[in-house]
């Protein structure tokens, strides 16, 4: 039977097998010498190489030529045969919506270059939407990628919610959707979280193997502090690292306050200096975010207390935008935090991997935790004294 499917599509299929196969690494023949080759028209050729545009596989450079732009797009992007009612199509790109609060930090910035490598490999598109950490602006953006017709939906939920009912439908509907970081428990969606419970746990057997068994934990810096679930499993983790070794949290250990608006910080500093200095027998803190831990530090600096001789510090998310913070304690310039790692590329990137696959098989879905790591640093030490701020 004769193959039905229009001459450009073979031809099209073909030159990405080309590429693919590593026959073209760099510039594509001329259309003039294609068209010899597929004995066909130069009209025939262009069709065909517009798909490929169209693709971002090649770029076309006036006065130079057609040149391969992305080989992992040529070796992943639906171009590869399909058959279907026996004739080979050609698929079209997957177009995935991220939903992310704001971007204004490392985090942030890391978790969206993960999704946008990890698509870009896959032949994948993404449209960002930023929801500025508002539960109504996070919904609107939701219904605009359906309106658009998006394949999947990722989506980092806003701060402070543990219900959302776009994300139920959605659940409901069984549509293609991954939450990343932060989850709404009880809904029965794919996500791709840390381990947040693990991590502090092993930053509390940290501190314990320095010889710290008085550690305070600190959250100003959530709108609120046991209302989003990574803090929640956090601070579970905090109490069950502390009761490993021994020492039952008592409320005194655990700092948590609502944060006031950007412009009160200083209520936030206020607070955390109050704790520490009531409280001389505590010798290390654990930042729950990385606006505790800048928090701790500033505490700390502004009571004449030395890091790590009077009081160790570690926080989450530092990343390597804080690791050297010589002006806060004395490791001096070359002076490196110790924080938690939430690797957040490595969510990114399963996120956007993750989605891919439900696309496919919406039904099918999955839970990822992401190991976090401890990075040890110059900002923990043994204990030197517990009656610190007595002797200053």
């Amino acid at each position: 039977m004769p193959n039905a499917e229009p001459l450009y599509n073979q031809i099209a299929n073909a030159l990405i097998q080309s590429i693919v196969a590593g026959h073209y690494q760099d510039k594509l023949p001329t259309e003039v010498a294609l068209a010899e080759q597929f004995d066909v028209s130069v009209p025939t050729i262009k069709k065909a190489m517009t798909i490929l545009v169209e693709n971002d596989i090649v770029t076309r450079i006036p006065g130079k030529g057609t040149f391969v732009k992305d080989y992992e797009k040529a070796k992943y992007i639906a171009l590869e045969a399909e058959q279907e009612d026996g004739q080979t199509q050609v698929k079209k790109p997957l177009v995935v919506g991220v939903v992310l609060p704001e971007i204004k930090d490392d985090f942030a910035n890391r978790l969206l270059n993960g999704i946008t490598s990890a698509l870009s490999e896959r032949g994948a598109y993404g449209i960002l939407g930023l929801s500025r950490n508002e539960r109504e602006m996070e919904s609107q953006i939701i219904e605009n990628f359906l309106d658009i017709g998006v394949d999947g939906i990722v989506i980092f939920p806003t701060e402070g919610q543990l219900y959302n009912q776009d994300i139920v439908r959605l659940s409901l509907d069984d549509f293609p959707l991954v939450l990343m970081d932060r989850w709404l428990p009880g809904i029965d969606v794919s996500k791709v979280v840390s381990d947040h419970a693990n991590g502090t746990k092993r930053a509390v057997e940290y501190l314990y193997e320095l010889g710290h068994q008085n550690i305070a934990l600190i959250s100003v810096s959530s709108d609120s502090p046991l209302s989003t679930q990574s803090i929640i499993e956090r601070k579970n983790g905090f109490l069950q690292g502390m009761e490993n070794i021994g020492m039952p949290v008592a409320d005194h250990l655990v700092w948590l306050q609502d944060r006031s608006d950007d412009e009160n910080r200083e209520l936030d500093v206020e607070f955390v200096m109050n704790k520490i200095s009531s409280q001389p027998d505590v010798t290390a803190l654990i930042g729950i975010s990385a606006a505790d831990t800048r928090i701790a530090f500033e505490c700390a600096n502004r009571l004449g207390l030395a890091v790590p001789e009077d009081i160790s510090i570690i926080g989450f998310d530092i990343g390597n935008a804080f690791l050297d913070m010589g002006s806060f304690f004395n490791g001096g310039v070359d002076g490196r935090v110790a924080w938690l790692d939430q690797s957040e590329d490595l969510i990114g990137r399963e996120s956007a991997n993750l989605i891919c696959r439900l696309v496919k098989n919406p039904c099918c879905k999955e839970v990822i935790e992401v190991p976090i790591s401890l990075h040890t640093g110059a900002s923990c030490q043994a204990p030197r004294h517990l009656a610190r701020l007595v002797e200053k």
